[in-house]
């Protein structure tokens, strides 16, 4: 989390093997098998930052717009080879992102002390409620956007202006500078 521009090219080659490399590994291990048996259900965890776009938050955003994409265009062409494919997603889970995450900025200790207040919080998924959604959607086969992701999902397709600027506001912090700060004229 942090600015675009404080993201070195490590950091966003760690996010998208993490966030996209792991699942075309997986799928490409798993899909000769469910094409020979010509059944199967792949059930892609991706985030509401797979449907709406997240300042502040570019390379995960980036990472997870793409497994969205991944899943998408699977579902089209192995739906009639019998192989369902579906997506999870969630807002926030409670989880132990705290351990892995990144952070880059001049703010790095506001934006973790953000994240991990907000990790208290009752609004956060559980990754229980991420396993009853991963059943749902095997179970109805069917994509399923989890507790408050449906809730921000239909605020930024709704007023997407407003949720920009919320979202920049909550993560951009002192990281903001002014449009004539940031260009020069001459």
């Amino acid at each position: 989390m942090g600015p675009v521009e404080d993201a070195s090219l490590s950091d966003w080659q760690q996010i998208l093997n993490t966030n996209l490399w792991g699942y075309i590994h997986t799928i490409h291990a798993l899909l000769p098998h469910f094409l020979e048996r010509g059944s199967g259900t792949i059930v892609n965890v991706s985030s509401i930052g797979g449907l709406d776009p997240i300042p502040y938050q570019v390379p995960y955003t980036t990472s997870k717009y793409a497994v969205t994409g991944l899943t998408k265009a699977l579902h089209a062409e192995l739906a009639p080879k019998g192989i369902h494919v579906c997506g999870i997603y969630p807002s926030f889970i409670r989880t132990q992102l705290m351990e892995r995450a990144l952070f880059r900025g001049k703010d790095e200790d506001a934006r973790y002390n953000l994240v991990n207040t907000a990790f208290h919080s009752p609004l956060l998924e559980k990754p229980e409620d991420v396993a009853q959604a991963v059943w749902k959607a095997v179970r109805h086969r069917q994509d399923v956007v989890v507790g408050t992701a449906k809730l921000w999902t239909t605020l930024h397709h709704t007023v997407p202006g407003l949720m920009n600027f919320v979202f920049r506001r909550v993560f951009g912090m002192s990281d903001r500078r002014s449009v004539s700060s940031t260009h020069s004229t001459s």
